[in-house]
């Protein structure tokens, strides 16, 4: 609000108060439906409204992306891949054997590859990886980090793992000792809204 932004939060189907059954595989249509709304709100103006994502939440927002929506900007928190999350977060959850075995029995969610879809957007991005993230390996942080440099995007490490950063991105620090409310954005999300300007 300090900065002039209004925000606008929506559950994907079946979580929280929406109606309807958890599927990764509708994640591109909620995101769409979500971005309808959020243009809808901003009198059909989509360079008035920009995207901030957490974690599966880079799923739907890359989906966006390829279909070529066109938002004032986006911010990404602990993004992940399509092609890789699948191999990666059983062995997060579970540990190396029993996630391995795991993962042969999962399928990756349907959707673009952020890697593609950064090397081909032109929307202004602010790329926030954690440096402990064992769903973004520290290889595929770094293939992520040189394609969006590349392109002219931002990116930042963040000194953490996936749950706090996750956590930070919604408002909250914590460590294993205590947690709370963090004071403000994180200075380069800050600098990054403040570069996009107002339509």
């Amino acid at each position: 609000q300090e900065l002039g932004h209004a925000s606008l939060a929506l559950d994907y189907r079946g979580v929280g108060g929406s109606d309807g059954e958890p599927d990764p595989s509708a994640l591109a249509a909620d995101g769409a439906a979500m971005w309808q709304e959020a243009v809808r709100r901003a009198g059909g103006r989509p360079e008035r409204v920009v995207l901030r994502a957490a974690s599966l939440g880079s799923v739907p927002a890359a989906s966006l992306l390829d279909s070529r929506a066109s938002p004032r900007g986006v911010v990404l928190f602990a993004p992940i891949r399509t092609s890789t999350i699948g191999e990666h977060a059983p062995v997060e959850r579970h540990g190396s054997f029993l996630g391995t075995s795991v993962s042969w029995f999962l399928r990756d969610p349907p959707g673009p590859d952020l890697l593609a879809v950064l090397g081909r957007t032109s929307v202004p991005v602010l790329l926030v990886a954690a440096t402990e993230d064992g769903y973004l390996p520290e290889p595929e942080r770094a293939a992520l980090f040189a394609v969006a440099e590349q392109r002219g995007m931002s990116t930042l490490s963040f000194d953490g793992d996936h749950p706090q950063l996750v956590s930070r991105a919604f408002g909250f620090v914590w460590s294993a000792h205590a947690g709370g409310l963090a004071q403000d954005l994180l200075p380069a999300e800050r600098a990054f809204l403040s570069g996009l300007g107002g339509p």
